[in-house]
């Protein structure tokens, strides 16, 4: 893997899979992942989750280059009312932050519950724009969901 790239996307199973699993998976679950760091960091390379991961952001795993996953008013809302972390970002690319707002606009005077859901559009749009990204030149990590056995 050396030299192949300088960066790996880690995509985490869902909270609700995690939570629902057995002491043994969890367990196995945690070592997988610290033993995926090390090796990613003896052969040099970082690794990136996006903000909106919620088992990601649980774990918090060491060194992690966090991705902003919406425009700024979409991670300020995440923030604010949706239990995301203020943490630093990388900004979304402004080229993606001006097609979600044509593809999914946000109006004056719209309930909390329908600004969610539309930003809820916007995440999944721009978080299969990011894994895309990642897919040739980058490593794209899915760790295991829901199994018993990781």
């Amino acid at each position: 893997m050396r030299g192949f790239t300088d960066r790996g996307l880690l995509l985490f199973s869902s909270m609700d899979d995690y939570l629902s699993a057995t002491w043994a998976f969890t367990g196995n679950y945690r070592l997988a992942l610290t033993n995926l760091l090390a090796y990613l960091k003896s052969v040099g390379i970082g690794h990136d989750c996006f903000i909106t991961d919620e088992l990601a952001f649980n774990m918090s795993p060491p060194d992690t280059r966090w991705l902003a996953t919406g425009a700024s008013e979409d991670v300020f809302f995440m923030t604010k009312f949706c239990n995301v972390p203020s943490y630093p970002l990388v900004p979304l690319d402004e080229k993606l932050c001006q097609r979600i707002r044509k593809d999914f606009p946000l109006k004056r005077g719209m309930s909390q519950e329908d600004r969610a859901s539309i930003i809820q559009k916007r995440v999944e749009l721009v978080e299969k724009k990011l894994i895309a990204l990642h897919t040739p030149y980058h490593i794209y990590i899915k760790l295991p969901a829901g199994e018993n056995e990781p």
